[in-house]
């Protein structure tokens, strides 16, 4: 099973433990379960908080999101506006960034075994690292 770019940490801690839970009911006994996401230790490295935005451009619609992040929850929170065809969206959402011993914890947790971290690409996981990739056996 894979869980890509990010697509992992919208919820709680209990929201996120269960989602991982229900990786490991659903996989078969020695399953794989891989999950990409941002590393919690370079993105606090290299985080600048708002004001500074990051703003994608499309033609003359723009997507600008202002981010912060709570070092007390492990989280990125980041208020959206959506500026297209002249009208004008917002939401909020955040995203969980666990560490590296915390991805262990939970993913033992859940049930799984041979929890493995490493960089982006495959190399190993490094201070600097944007990307994690974790890797169990259900």
């Amino acid at each position: 099973m894979v869980c890509w770019f990010t697509s992992f940490g919208y919820h709680d801690d209990a929201g996120c433990r269960r989602a991982l839970g229900e990786f490991h009911r659903v996989l078969r006994p020695a399953g794989q379960l891989v999950i990409e996401t941002m590393h919690h230790d370079g993105v606090v490295r290299h985080f600048t908080a708002a004001p500074d935005a990051t703003v994608l451009w499309r033609g003359e619609d723009a997507q600008v999101d202002l981010s912060r992040f709570d070092p007390l929850t492990g989280r990125i929170a980041t208020d959206r506006t959506i500026y297209r065809d002249g009208a004008v969206r917002h939401s909020s959402h955040f995203i969980r960034l666990p560490t590296p011993p915390e991805w262990t914890q939970w993913m033992e947790a859940a049930g799984f075994t041979h929890v493995r971290c490493s960089a982006g690409g495959g190399g190993p996981l490094e201070l600097d690292s944007w990307v994690i990739v974790v890797q169990a056996t259900a």
